[in-house]
């Protein structure tokens, strides 16, 4: 084995497309395998959101690098035909489809095991191989609205907002991979693959595992966990800021200048601060823009403040 690259000599089909699937694929492209990408003649769909770079656009380029690519039109007998010799050979499958396109292809797991019982076979969908919402397609922005993290994502003023950088098909690709990799420990003692379910819907779920149970034992208008917290104008710019505990409230504010604030009874300890959290917050927002960014990241970062300059690209 190669020790920088772990799946050297590892064979991959991905058949699938986007984001998703496409990310798993990828990841286990740069541990070393050799990815084979599947797709139709006139390209996966990924190619073309966004302004184009040639043949790409940001999401191909990004999802698919260090893969090879192939045209295959698996509507016809002929590259169906491809696509199972081509399993024979591969160690792992990862498709996208709609919940039983693969089956009425004839590719679908059962079909596959009976001639590649090692196979790995890798099934990225909205919401799960079966269930009453399992045929309902599914992206990204769907499925932030189905698991409520357009309202958890809401600013002041209530609006629920989408997550803009595709959070849920990108963990979604990194737990597929990391779920892969299991798969592949679990057929060296096994000696036989296996068939995996990777359902967006419980992806997006797992992501706010913290959330959920927060609103189970808090209701709907859980306590807020830490003050202060969040992001704060500074004078050309902002800054980030995670106070955790006690000890660090009060390097804070011997940072600001305001050492006895820490002995302030309204502030005292985490659940004062809770109690008074709006009172801070101002007191904060008014001494922050005082500097510039790059002050307040010096003078906190020497505190041992938990913070950074909010970046740009």
């Amino acid at each position: 084995m190669d020790g920088g690259r772990p799946f050297a000599g590892l064979k991959v089909l991905d058949l699938s497309q986007g984001i998703a699937g496409p990310q798993a694929g990828m990841m286990l492209a740069q541990a070393g395998a050799d990815v084979a990408k599947i797709e139709p003649p006139e390209g996966d769909w990924g190619r073309r959101i966004g302004k184009r770079f040639g043949e790409h656009c940001a999401v191909s380029l990004a999802m698919n690098r260090g893969k090879r690519s192939l045209a295959v039109d698996m509507k016809s007998a002929e590259g169906r035909a491809l696509v199972r010799r081509l399993a024979r050979s591969s160690d792992v499958l990862i498709e996208g489809f709609r919940p039983g396109v693969m089956a009425r292809l004839g590719l679908d797991y059962p079909s596959l095991a009976k001639e590649c019982p090692r196979l790995v076979y890798a099934s990225v969908s909205g919401f799960g191989q079966e269930g009453p919402l399992s045929e309902r397609p599914a992206t990204d922005s769907v499925l932030q609205a189905f698991s409520g993290m357009y309202r958890a994502n809401a600013a002041d003023d209530g609006l629920p907002r989408r997550v803009t950088f595709f959070p849920i098909d990108m963990v979604t690709g990194i737990w597929g991979y990391g779920a892969i990799v299991t798969a592949l420990f679990h057929r060296q003692t096994t000696g036989r693959g296996t068939h995996l379910d990777l359902a967006m819907m419980r992806v997006a779920g797992a992501m706010q595992a913290i959330d959920l149970i927060k609103y189970r034992a808090e209701g709907p208008a859980p306590e807020i966990p830490l003050v202060p917290l969040g992001a704060y104008r500074t004078r050309d710019g902002w800054i980030s800021l995670s106070v955790l505990n006690d000890g660090q409230f009060k390097a804070l504010m011997e940072a600001m200048g305001s050492a006895e604030l820490a002995r302030d009874p309204r502030f005292v300890d985490a659940a004062a601060r809770r109690e008074n959290g709006a009172t801070l917050q101002a007191m904060l927002e008014r001494e922050f823009p005082k500097r510039d960014t790059a002050d307040w990241d010096q003078r906190l970062g020497k505190a041992g403040i938990l913070s950074a300059p909010i970046a740009d690209f």
